[in-house]
């Protein structure tokens, strides 16, 4: 999703940029109130929940802007790019930003565990507060929106399947990929976000299809109504969402 571009405007936007959370709708300024929540939680939550140095603590702004518009970032690059934070310490802010409900971890296909974290993508749990954290930077959350709509999603499914213990959400990692797989011990799902209108079904998501073994696929995009061709079902992207 995040290498598509274009998008319609109106109440997806809203959503995605501003609505993930029940407060933030129709507030005057959401970004400014979502990134004071996460302000709070960063000042108050955050120190009673883990056990940070000082320097620690000052650097999580820094960490969380770095994870806003690129969730595949490594530890290793935010180490080395935040001075002074060694990589356990971004292990430990990573967990006790995990335990706020901030972030949630999402794990490669095939890993077992989240202990090689410069492999797992690290979301936000709703977009808005991914582009609340964008907008508090000086950036413009729409120049991120192909990659807040599948934080949007990952969250939606993540929170879906969370009670499921068969189920676990993961990602493909790799150039021509689909965006993410639902794996379940009755087979794969995997699934490509798009936003715009779409034609054929992407290559990508025949691919991973194929190399995980996906039962079949779901691709989001702009379409009226579901549609089902062979194996894989076409979803309005604004319906899924809604689920």
């Amino acid at each position: 999703m995040r290498h598509l571009g274009g998008h319609s405007p109106g109440a997806l936007d809203d959503y995605v940029l501003s609505g993930g959370l029940p407060f933030s709708i129709g507030h005057i300024d959401p970004d400014q109130q979502l990134y004071e929540m996460i302000r709070r939680v960063i000042e108050k939550d955050v120190p009673l929940i883990g056990e940070h140095d000082s320097r620690t603590l000052r650097s999580i702004s820094a960490l969380i802007g770095m994870l806003a518009p690129s969730p595949d970032i490594s530890l290793n690059s935010i180490s080395r790019d935040i001075e002074g934070l060694s990589i356990s310490s971004v292990k430990a802010i990573v967990d006790t930003l995990k335990r706020c409900r901030l972030i949630f971890e999402v794990n490669k296909v095939g890993s077992q565990s989240s202990s090689l974290r410069s492999d797992t993508r690290k979301y936000f749990s709703s977009s808005c507060l991914a582009a609340a954290v964008l907008s508090s930077m000086g950036r413009d959350p729409r120049q991120y929106f192909g990659q807040l709509v599948e934080t949007a999603v990952a969250s939606l499914i993540k929170r879906s399947i969370s009670k499921v213990n068969s189920m676990s959400l993961r990602y493909t990692k790799g150039k021509g990929m689909a965006d993410l797989v639902v794996a379940d011990i009755g087979g794969h799902i995997s699934i490509e976000i798009g936003s715009g209108r779409k034609g054929d079904v992407p290559v990508q998501l025949k691919k991973t299809m194929r190399e995980t073994s996906s039962k079949f696929g779901i691709l989001t995009c702009n379409v009226q109504r579901p549609e089902l061709e062979k194996d894989i079902l076409k979803l309005p992207l604004k319906e899924f969402l809604c689920l």
